[in-house]
């Protein structure tokens, strides 16, 4: 009987993707690489490899499989590819059950306010991409206590660095004249010596973190109460407690520079205010 757990990782995504095994059996649908991968393997460490064990291609250091949180194999980024078609912008059984909801289909922009100023929002391939700043773009829904939930990645396409935050308890957007929305914002921007990116602009400083450009990387946000607590890829770096208004409003993100670039996905939220 076969009671392991296996996951196929970007090396600079924050996000496993997992394939779980119990009795013998998928526990559910997983992508065929790694699977074959798996088994190929024996689930024993293994030096660093040249060739993927699936495809027979040339791994990428980048990808690999986990089994039991250690690395094993280097893979191929059409074995990751796959699994990530197959699983992201997508919530697990267990999510579910625990009430997280998708805050963003991987389709289309349903379930958002329309763009602040000239911005520009599209999705490619499951992304949410924003261009063309300074502007906002923020959830239908409002929030008080939640738990939230991203992958996010920012750039310049100029020479500024990329520049980008989650607003959270605003009062809103229709009150955007020529400013950023009121309330919270869980900065996104590796290069602000003051305001890292995970820090409360304005409010509270972050514990450093080697995020970089171009890099995906995790963000969550808990606001229960008076605390907020703000952490980057699983790492706790910034707890604030405050008992400043609003305490509910959108879910709102952010792209700051005319030749910036932002980008999200897997964006979901646990919302502890609703039943």
């Amino acid at each position: 009987m076969v009671r392991s757990r296996v996951e196929a990782r970007s090396a600079t995504s924050a996000t496993p993707f997992v394939a779980g095994w119990r009795e013998g059996r998928l526990a559910r649908k997983t992508c065929a690489g790694c699977l074959a991968a798996l088994l190929f393997l024996g689930v024993e460490l293994l030096a660093a490899n040249a060739l993927c064990p699936v495809t027979g291609r040339e791994a990428d250091p980048s990808v690999q499989l986990f089994h039991e949180g250690k690395a094993v194999s280097f893979c191929c980024k059409e074995c990751l590819g796959q699994y990530r078609d197959e699983h992201q912008n997508r919530l697990s059984p267990e999510e579910k059950k625990a009430g997280w909801k998708l805050l963003f289909n991987g389709r289309n922009v349903e379930g958002f306010q329309p763009p602040t100023r000239d911005s520009l929002w599209i999705v490619k391939d499951g992304v949410l991409i924003g261009k063309r700043g300074p502007g906002v773009l923020g959830s239908i829904e409002t929030f008080s206590d939640f738990t939230f939930r991203a992958d996010a990645r920012v750039f310049d396409t100029g020479e500024k660095r990329g520049n980008s935050g989650i607003f959270f308890r605003s009062s809103g957007l229709l009150a955007f004249r020529g400013r950023w929305p009121d309330g919270f914002e869980a900065q996104i921007d590796h290069g602000d010596a003051n305001y890292w990116t995970g820090a409360l602009f304005k409010k509270a400083k972050a514990k450093k973190l080697e995020t970089k450009d171009k890099e995906w990387f995790q963000i969550q946000i808990e606001a229960k109460g008076e605390e907020i607590r703000v952490s980057i890829n699983g790492e706790l770096v910034t707890q604030f407690k405050t008992d400043e208004e609003p305490r509910k409003g959108p879910i709102s993100f952010q792209v700051h520079f005319p030749a910036g670039q932002v980008e999200f996905k897997n964006m979901k939220v646990l919302a502890a205010d609703k039943p």
